[in-house]
């Protein structure tokens, strides 16, 4: 038999069960001989530590390993007792699972964590996250939950702890140090400049209220829109419907494209924003009509996202972006049961016509129908001015060739690597701006525009260009 001692933080806080089983055990064994109990007890009986285990060991996993075979190997009743609690010792852990293994009867007897002790001093209740100072070290934390994290021991891993905190809370955030000191009370800031760290060390932050944290998270987001379309929310979000967005949705997409195309990352990271609240808010409709949730549209695409990378998350080779999006495009289109004919006319007919027409020719390509080159969407591109050129007095013919040379032009962008959406924004802009200088040029001169003939625009308008 092993039997597991939480031994607490201080002597007295063993209980006279367990003291008991302790000095009637055939072997006691202690994890070290810093806890409160070890000179008591080994005055009254034989007592081992663990100590030799803390310096033999490279890492946690192989200390744990260690002492579990250590203790397993003795022979009688055994005992091993724990600083804290016992619940969330992960050596007691690798014991009971070693204990399993070997049939041997194991059993737990708990005693008073760190992390109550310190919320007790603190005077906080309720529920907490308990993390060990390692485990901190690289986790993600909800500010608007108590948090307590425990066996700080040093300042250098109290300073790494702090970085990650910082993240989350303000520097100026109430928090508590609670150690064989005493209790202290501090800004988070501070934390790394104290004396005196152990490992009964622990600190205790509780938890700030929603309006007032520092940093949000998408289940933030999520959780201000289920209060927003509330019964008590807000009377123009609770009105709108996923028709009635779309618009939004729309104008936050060509928003960012304009943040890329100015190189802005601040403005970048306003317009990604935007758009992600609109997928939020399209969620909580849904969820509304329990159609879906928001997670299940971060399950979809998730799922989505590992079936078309089959060269990351599968056996198939992709040794080039040419190759990603053949395998993409042949996952889609076999998921979906679509014919090459099908591919096409999915593209949604509410896109750009630019946009639509570069995205027809793309899925036109994947079926194995494009121009070898852009010298050969070149020629065609002439051919259909050509054309044009014969019927541009004829309104309806004019109209249909028109169509025709704009849908070469976009073959021939695509070909050339060319987004034909933002080359003709940006061409438009740039004519804006001439347009802008030539009105100023004119002024300046003691003229209006509607005084100058349009030859004189074209010399203005050529001498700008160039300046």
């Amino acid at each position: 038999m092993i039997t597991v001692i939480g031994c607490g933080i201080e002597a007295e806080d063993i209980s006279q069960r367990a003291w008991q089983t302790m000095l009637d055990c055939d072997n006691l064994v202690l994890q070290t001989d810093k806890l409160d109990i070890f000179t008591r007890i080994n005055e009254l009986r034989e007592t081992f530590t663990c100590d030799s285990f803390y310096e033999e060991c490279e890492d946690f996993d192989g200390l744990s390993e260690a002492i579990a075979e250590h203790l397993c190997s003795l022979e009688g009743e055994v005992c091993y007792g724990v600083f804290g609690s016992g619940l969330d010792d992960t050596a007691v852990g690798a014991l009971r699972q070693r204990c399993d293994r070997k049939n041997i009867p194991f059993r737990l007897m708990p005693g008073v964590s760190l992390a109550d002790r310190a919320c007790a001093e603190c005077g906080i209740v309720g529920t907490k996250r308990v993390l060990t100072a390692t485990e901190a070290c690289d986790a993600s934390f909800d500010a608007k939950e108590t948090l307590v994290i425990t066996g700080m021991d040093s300042a250098l891993i109290a300073g790494r702890i702090k970085c990650r905190l910082l993240d989350r809370y303000d520097g100026e955030q109430e928090a508590f140090i609670y150690s064989h000191k005493g209790l202290e009370r501090i800004e988070l800031y501070r934390m790394d400049r104290l004396e005196g760290f152990y490992h009964t060390t622990a600190l205790v932050v509780p938890g700030v209220e929603f309006d007032r944290l520092v940093s949000y998270t998408t289940e933030d987001l999520v959780h201000i829109m289920r209060i927003l379309r509330g019964a008590d929310g807000c009377p123009w979000d609770k009105e709108q419907t996923h028709k009635s967005l779309t618009r939004y949705l729309i104008e936050e997409a060509y928003e960012v494209a304009d943040a890329v195309e100015k190189e802005d990352p601040y403005s970048l990271a306003d317009e990604l924003g935007d758009v992600l609240l609109q997928v939020v808010f399209h969620a909580r409709i849904a969820s509304e009509h329990a159609d879906f949730t928001y997670d299940d549209t971060v399950n979809a695409v998730c799922k989505k996202m590992i079936e078309r990378h089959p060269h990351i998350f599968g056996s198939a080779k992709a040794d080039s972006a040419d190759e990603v999006l053949d395998n993409w495009e042949k996952i889609k289109k076999e998921q979906r049961h679509q014919t090459d004919s099908e591919v096409l006319k999915s593209v949604p007919v509410s896109l750009p016509a630019l946009m639509r027409a570069e995205k027809v020719g793309d899925k036109a390509r994947h079926a194995g129908f494009d121009f070898e080159d852009a010298e050969q969407a070149l020629i065609k591109l002439r051919e259909e001015i050509e054309e044009f050129v014969l019927v541009m007095n004829d309104a309806d013919k004019a109209r249909e060739e028109m169509g025709d040379l704009l849908f070469s032009a976009v073959n021939l962008a695509r070909k050339c690597g060319i987004q034909p959406e933002m080359a003709l924004n940006k061409a438009t802009d740039k004519f804006v701006e001439r347009f802008c200088r030539v009105e100023e040029a004119v002024n300046a001169d003691g003229y209006a525009l509607k005084d100058i003939s349009m030859k004189t625009f074209d010399e203005y308008w050529d001498r700008l260009k160039h300046s």
